[in-house]
């Protein structure tokens, strides 16, 4: 029984068939078979653009879904098992039956295969050093790992691997038995921690995963793993062979090598014809895809209809289904989790119902969102829902940048255009708008988070992060009528027919009480914290181990987090930047309320303020001035550079305590990863803090590491002041130089090793 050869009408019992005769899978394409949101065409254009026709036939280059390019294979040698790579070469649908990869040497002897297979893992394991992975030594914890799986939004694609075969394929998941062959644990654990760094194109995406757990979830899809036998050992002739197997087969259609030629030139989509080339029952001397009978008949009928322009709701509707964006949320007719993928999706406020556990709809999206938040959430890993356990993927702008644009064109709602407050009633309106946010007015902190605070005993979306995410037009419709947007949601409606339940605010008119509080969350930080919050002032105090408190903080920003230690000395840490922010003596924090949380910080004694800038540059930057972290004043509200820390290669990845409370803050830079911990030094009457940063290298080189900003002079070699702090260099070349508005910079040029390099820093307040 061939593949392709027969089409039943039910998908289940096609899949189990396969199981029982052993035949190869079709390519997994997820959400075109059985689902009544996309025709036939519709489901062959999804299938065009996935399986990267467009790279060989030309016709459809300007779909953005189009461009796709198969995974980067400069290092291929060092993240697949070599056994695996053989394997896979030398038959796809046997080694990964669900694969998209098509079997290029179908017309060969099986002879010529094997020889063929073996000079082609020959050359591609000769393009990267195999099994080089110093930044990922550290075990992971398999249990950890399972948890992940199942809540993250793995379970959107894939069946965990201790389903089995059969019910992975019932389920209509993405197969994962093929893992454990292919991918030893640290080489695992690298691509799940940056998957888009090898698959650009590729539809596995960022779920922004601190490296431990990356290391946890790939240590429970490894687990028990039994590594192939080994393919003999590689030498010049089959390296000169794979290399010119790898431009006949026109590999470099899909996969592109520095030093290759251009892929070779194929018919023009407008000459294909179904049943005809890769689209045949028995492909013979093109690339064999293995298609399902469905599959060739929806590409058939694309062709056949031949390419059109789309329609921005269609090029919508195509993306989520090619992303597989439909398998958590749902925009009108189409889409939504499954029965079996919403008992796993969990959230740390039950009380909130589903609308705290599923992914919100994307229905109108583009009317409820401002395209920048889009873009942050898309793109970026920011959330409003932090309760939600199933993260938001991010596929990258390069193959969804379209896409929020697209959602504003499409999605529309009456406009609502708020009157200009003059001058003079500004100040009336935001007391207005206070008064309804609170609990003697419409009680919204009781259900809701405001600037991070918590009233009652829910905690549902931060009130305050409204006015940066939401349109007006889709605000003022929602807050009239919440359950027409959000059926079964618990917020009562609190405006019957223009009237507002307060008549003594605003005359109870409900437009001028909607405007009011829009203005008042206009405010943003700036907004006076509502009644009803409580916010005592909580002293922290450490005792025998070191405490750590997050939250918002004059000294250390939005994403502060502040260090202390029985010792006596403290920090804070400024996350978004990976700075440390600032070292005080004495007692520790004073806090906006009591508990842990996103709450507010400040030290209890007076602090040496240091940079909050990021730290790092290339050494190539050698000269140049140093970028500085935009600051926004009251008369430029507007952040003029946003994605500050992303542009300059800067990443944090979390942090981890040791048995003593202490943290090791995780971040990245380009391509290296950093780990930075402190801790007290006491000496004599001195108390010190030691910084020590691990950077990790893929290979020597040397960064650019300012260490200290302000009136600096250079008391002894290694030794340099400013009248608030002595810092002791133990390591690199430093040297002072001009900065901005009259300081000094101290630049410290630090040479890396290949793997793990060590560096310290002593830091002692002078006051």
């Amino acid at each position: 029984m061939k593949r392709g050869s027969f089409r039943p009408a039910c998908c289940c019992f096609i899949l189990w068939l396969a199981l029982v005769c052993k035949l190869d899978a079709a390519p997994k394409v997820h959400g075109i078979e059985g689902t009544p949101s996309l025709s036939l065409k519709e489901a062959g254009e999804v299938l065009v653009g996935e399986l990267q026709c467009s790279n060989c036939h030309e016709g459809e280059r300007d779909d953005p879904l189009a461009r796709k390019r198969g995974p980067n294979l400069r290092e291929v040698g060092r993240r697949l098992d070599p056994g695996y790579l053989l394997e896979f070469l030398t038959n796809p649908h046997d080694a990964h039956g669900e694969t998209k990869m098509p079997d290029l040497m179908g017309s060969m002897s099986a002879g010529q295969r094997k020889d063929s297979a073996s000079a082609l893992s020959a050359f591609l394991r000769s393009l990267g050093k195999e099994k080089s992975f110093p930044q990922w030594e550290e075990q992971g914890n398999s249990k950890r790992g399972k948890v992940l799986f199942e809540e993250v939004g793995c379970m959107a694609c894939h069946a965990a691997p201790s389903e089995g075969p059969a019910r992975e394929s019932e389920a209509g998941l993405g197969s994962l038995v093929h893992v454990a062959g292919k991918y030893d644990r640290p080489s695992l654990a690298g691509f799940l921690h940056e998957p888009l760094r090898v698959r650009k194109s590729g539809r596995m995406p960022d779920f922004h995963l601190t490296r431990s757990e990356a290391n946890d979830l790939a240590e429970y899809l490894v687990r028990g793993r039994q590594a192939k036998i080994d393919p003999p050992k590689i030498v010049a002739e089959k390296i000169e062979k794979g290399r010119v197997l790898f431009g006949q087969l026109n590999c470099v259609a899909c996969h592109s090598l520095e030093g290759m030629p251009a892929s070779k030139p194929a018919l023009p989509m407008k000459n294909l014809r179904k049943d005809r080339g890769c689209l045949s029952e028995k492909p013979q001397g093109v690339p064999d895809y293995g298609l399902s009978g469905f599959q060739r008949k929806a590409i058939g009928q694309a062709l056949a209809e031949g390419p059109e322009s789309y329609p921005p709701e269609r090029m919508i509707k195509r993306a989520l289904t090619a992303f597989n964006c439909i398998a958590c949320h749902e925009r009108d007719d189409y889409g939504g989790p499954s029965v079996k993928l919403k008992s796993s999706m969990k959230s740390s406020q039950e009380g909130l119902g589903d609308h705290g556990r599923f992914p919100p709809s994307l229905s109108l999206v583009g009317a409820k969102l401002k395209p920048g938040w889009i873009n942050k959430v898309m793109f970026d890993g920011d959330s409003a829902r932090p309760y939600v356990h199933t993260r938001m993927p991010s596929f990258g702008e390069q193959n969804l940048g379209f896409l929020p644009a697209l959602f504003s064109q499409v999605d529309q709602l009456p406009e609502v255009k708020f009157p200009e407050i003059p001058r003079k009633k500004r100040g009336e309106m935001r007391s207005a708008g206070h008064k309804l946010v609170g609990d003697k007015g419409l009680n919204c902190v009781a259900c809701h988070v405001f600037n991070g605070k918590v009233a009652g005993g829910f905690k549902g979306l931060d009130l305050l992060a409204s006015y940066d995410r939401l349109n007006p037009d889709w605000f003022v419709p929602f807050m009239l009528n919440p359950a027409k947007f959000r059926p079964g949601i618990v917020m009562p409606i609190y405006w019957s027919n223009g009237k507002g339940a307060h008549e003594d605010i605003l005359d109870g008119n409900a437009s001028a009480q909607l405007h009011a509080i829009w203005h008042y969350l206009s405010y943003g930080q700036g907004a006076p914290t509502p009644s009803g919050i409580g916010n005592p002032g909580t002293n922290l105090e450490v005792a025998d181990r070191a405490r750590v408190y997050r939250g918002r903080s004059r000294v250390a920003g939005y994403r502060g987090i502040s260090v202390g230690f029985p010792e006596g000395i403290h920090y804070a840490f400024n996350a978004e930047t990976g700075a440390l922010s600032a070292l005080w003596k004495g007692e520790f924090v004073s806090v906006g309320w009591g508990g842990q949380g996103a709450g507010n910080f400040n030290p209890r004694s007076r602090s040496v303020q240091l940079s909050q800038d990021f730290a790092f540059q290339p050494v190539n930057q050698r000269g140049k001035p140093w970028p500085i972290l935009p600051k926004m004043t009251k008369e430029n509200p507007v952040n003029p550079d946003p994605l500050y820390p992303k542009n300059l290669g800067y990443r944090f990845r979390g942090y981890s305590l040791d048995d003593h409370g202490v943290p090791t803050f995780s971040y990245e830079f380009g391509e290296l990863a950093v780990e930075d911990f402190s801790r007290p030094q006491t000496r004599a009457e001195v108390h010190l803090l030691r910084r020590t940063l691990r950077i990790t290298s893929p290979a020597q080189d040397s960064v650019l590491f300012r260490a200290l900003v302000g009136k600096i002079e250079r008391e002894k070699e290694g030794i340099f002041a400013t009248p608030e702090l002595r810092l002791k260099i133990l390591d690199g070349q430093p040297r002072l130089r001009e900065g901005r508005e009259g300081n000094v910079e101290l630049i410290i040029e630090l040479s890396l090793k290949k793997g793990k390099s060590e560096f310290v820093f002593d830091y002692e307040a002078l006051r």
